[in-house]
């Protein structure tokens, strides 16, 4: 994993964990993940999950995440005709 060191935080995308291999150690990958993070000198590690992936959210709870204050996630869906969509 590179990272570039002048970046001040890293997101993790696309974390998807196969169904047969939840609750097997995968999830030790976040620990990879703020290692090469604090190898940077990032400030912070930040991802995003569904509010309804309570599991995600537990673990994510456990590792020291926590909800951002004065932040909102905001997306704008495009349909493949190029026409915005709900």
């Amino acid at each position: 994993m590179t990272i570039p060191a002048r970046l001040g935080m890293i997101t993790a995308r696309r974390v998807v964990v196969g169904r047969r291999w939840r609750r097997t150690g995968v999830a030790g990958v976040l620990d990879a993940v703020r290692g090469a993070a604090e190898q940077c000198a990032a400030l912070r590690l930040t991802l995003q999950t569904e509010d309804k992936n309570v599991a995600a959210l537990r673990l994510y709870d456990r590792y020291g995440f926590r909800p951002v204050t004065g932040m909102r996630h905001l997306m704008l869906g495009l349909a493949r005709t190029g026409h915005a969509t709900d």
